[in-house]
């Protein structure tokens, strides 16, 4: 036997949730909006071992950062002068250089010339600018910095 309690009503004139199940509808909107702005930024990139690998997210870019195998590591664009221990090559935390085969174009364009499976990790730059938009009402909102997974396979 099914009862009213168990069931939820939409009111013609209102278009409202009644019941229990209101709370639920409602959970679930937010979680799906939730999801999608934390996702917003969040792209995949799967791609073949030995192929070239470049990624660019605009022309202010000047340090790449990405997280493989639970640990982050980044690497920076130099002029001709700079001397720097991240200059085309990744580092730890600590600057000790962990891999080489990389470069960042002054573009802002990383380049993998040829990827491993020691690639694969969520790839981002500090450098990338929040988007920001002006509402109708006067508010703003953003979009997360974007956040590529590379999927080596």
């Amino acid at each position: 036997v099914i009862s009213r309690r168990d069931c939820f009503v939409m009111t013609p004139h209102r278009g409202v949730l009644k019941g229990e199940r209101r709370e639920m509808v409602r959970a679930l909107l937010i979680y799906t909006l939730i999801v999608s702005c934390v996702m917003g930024a969040l792209m995949q990139y799967p791609i073949k071992e030995g192929e070239k690998l470049e990624l660019s997210l605009g022309t202010n870019i000047r340090v790449w950062e990405r997280n493989v195998d639970g640990k982050d590591q980044m690497m920076r664009h130099c002029g001709p002068t700079e001397k720097n221990v991240a200059c085309g090559k990744w580092v730890d935390k600590n600057g000790s250089p962990v891999a080489s085969g990389a470069i960042v174009l002054s573009d802002g364009t990383l380049v993998i010339e040829k990827v491993t499976k020691a690639d694969a990790g969520s790839y981002s730059s500090p450098d990338e600018l929040v988007r920001v938009t002006k509402t109708e009402d006067g508010g703003f909102s953003g979009v997360a910095r974007s956040q590529i997974n590379v999927i080596v396979q």
